[in-house]
């Protein structure tokens, strides 16, 4: 995390050189009250006039730097947030599919509405509070030291024990805050369950349970963070008692030093002053080494994700693969029970294939296997006779694309949803919105192309947003498209024009996933694997598969 603070090289030279600025001009401040108050006591005018002069000179520069300070501060601040956010967010894109679905979003939200604002608060602030703490302590010390060095002594004495004391807090605050942050991270992803399945909550009546539900995580989290909170104020609590026996002892010790004419009255206000230099910041200092010692949990969770390795440069063009696509003797495992055993496929370019069958026999998770999501447990899988694990990601994303019933789409307007911020030319952007049947429904809008989408899509009906999918995918040159129940919520008017665009398009293979048999589509398949069990139950074209009346003669019938 420290090197997010020089990122901004310039702004941490200055910030490094800003803090020493302010409390050489705080010390200054702290000297004058000497002269100002001693020649007001003994009635010297003229030196009581200068001595105001010199006070109010010096108190605008303590305020001058002290405003800086805090600007270049907060300048530096956003320069770190800002890169740290970055990084982090790319990461998280780097991931492959097996670790990033570990976790649920929500609990990516968290990271970045929690725990970064954690880093932010306790690491970021308390790094600059420590460096600006050592930084005052020492100015005042020397300062003080020229005064008197036995009160200077006394309160270092007892600035450093108000550090060392209280660290026996220390693996209590640690323990008490990772286990905040895990509460806070499944609250979290608690509200996103509920708001997310708002309709089904209403529909069967389960208000009050979901609520229940909710509190008790809401009870568990916030008491959790109370727990953190009220360790971290007793840890600060034993700071402050340190501090006031500091001060009543330079204030005790000062009187008598004036009772026996060893020094002024204004030398004991400015000695009380610069006591100060060194045991606020030090009362400051536990709470702030407390706060970093508390995020190392989070902050070892954060540059989890930043340490995540890059893929392949996307800015370098991707290696085309042959479209040959070879499943052999291929089974997956689900936490060691098999849900695919040896299953042998083959998908040749520019072919149409339907996988059909039940829910539950596997056709998700043969398609999830061809794109590298989930890993298989035996047998291979070949693109262009290339083992898949020895293909770079962003090569085999480029040759195949997989779209499901929900298609995701950004908050922003048709044709960024489309392009996905890339640079594409007019020509390019309206021939696949032509072949994916928008271009009717696009010209009908007042915005054309550039309409706002709002909402992952509200404002559409289901047949537009896989049209947008479709399009999306053609533009970004793939050759193989695996389609997976895309049209299964839609009606039949509507899933008919889809599967006509898409058993339409030229020069692309497609891989057609669905439970529904309907002999106009079916009969455009150059083959149709019939999934059952994990397995392949029967393999053919529709009409070989209608005489065999076997499986997908029984699936026909019942459809029917």
């Amino acid at each position: 995390m420290g090197k997010y603070f020089v990122k901004n090289k310039l702004l941490f030279v200055l910030y490094v050189l800003a803090v020493p600025c302010m409390s050489i001009a705080s010390v200054l401040f702290s000297y004058s009250m000497a002269p100002l108050f001693d020649n007001a006591t003994y009635e010297s005018g003229k030196m009581a006039m200068h001595a105001v002069l010199i006070f109010i000179i010096l108190a605008g520069c303590d305020m001058f730097f002290t405003y800086i300070h805090k600007i270049v501060r907060e300048n530096l601040r956003c320069e770190y947030l800002t890169a740290l956010k970055s990084d982090t967010i790319g990461g998280i894109l780097n991931m492959n599919y097996e670790g990033y679905r570990k976790n649920s979003p929500a609990y990516y939200i968290s990271l970045f509405q929690r725990d970064i604002a954690r880093i932010n608060e306790d690491y970021f602030d308390g790094v600059c509070g420590v460096y600006r703490v050592i930084t005052n302590a020492i100015t005042s010390v020397a300062a003080l030291l020229m005064f008197n060095p036995w009160i200077c002594i006394v309160n270092a004495v007892v600035a450093a024990l108000s550090v060392a004391v209280p660290r026996i807090f220390d693996k209590k605050i640690d323990e008490y805050s990772e286990d905040a942050s895990n509460k806070a991270s499944e609250y979290q992803s608690v509200l996103s369950d509920v708001l997310n399945g708002f309709n089904t909550i209403r529909l069967f009546s389960v208000v009050e349970q979901i609520k229940k539900y909710v509190q008790n995580r809401n009870i568990s989290n916030e008491k959790s963070e109370k727990k953190r909170i009220v360790t971290n104020y007793q840890y600060s609590y034993l700071s402050q008692i340190f501090t006031e026996v500091g001060y009543v002892f330079t204030l005790v010790f000062g009187v008598y030093l004036v009772l026996n004419g060893k020094m002024t009255i204004g030398g004991i206000i400015a000695v009380s002053q610069l006591a100060g230099g060194i045991l606020v910041p030090f009362e400051e200092l536990p709470a702030l080494i407390t706060g970093i010692k508390s995020v190392e949990s989070v902050k070892k969770k954060v540059m989890s994700f930043i340490n995540t390795k890059k893929m392949a440069d996307e800015t370098i063009e991707s290696k085309a693969l042959d479209t040959d696509i070879r499943l052999n003797n291929v089974a997956i495992k689900y936490e060691d029970n098999e849900v695919i055993e040896g299953v042998n496929m083959t998908f040749k370019p520019n072919n149409k294939y339907i996988l059909v069958g039940e829910s539950g026999s596997g056709k998700s998770t043969i398609a999830k296997a061809i794109l590298k999501m989930i890993p298989i447990a035996d047998g291979n899988i070949k693109i262009g006779g290339k083992d898949i694990n020895v293909i770079d990601e962003n090569s085999l994303y480029s040759t195949i694309n997989y779209m499901q019933q929900e298609v995701f789409l950004f908050d922003d307007s048709i044709y960024n949803n489309i392009t996905l911020y890339k640079n594409h030319t007019k020509e390019e952007v309206d021939k696949v919105i032509d072949e994916a049947g928008l271009t009717s429904y696009i010209n009908g809008l007042p915005d054309g192309v550039n309409t706002k989408i709002s909402g992952n899509g509200y404002n559409l009906s289901g047949g537009e947003k896989q049209r947008i999918g479709i399009a999306r995918s053609l533009l970004a040159g793939v050759k193989v498209l695996v389609l997976d129940e895309i049209t299964s919520n839609l009606d039949a008017v509507l899933a008919k024009k889809i599967e006509d665009a898409v058993f339409g398009l030229k020069d692309v293979t497609v891989i057609w996933i669905t439970h529904r048999i309907t002999p106009d589509t079916m009969k455009k398949a150059s083959e149709v694997f019939v999934i059952r069990n994990g397995g392949i139950a029967e393999e053919g074209t529709y009409d070989s598969l209608m005489e065999k009346k076997g499986i997908f003669y029984s699936y026909k019938t019942i459809s029917d």
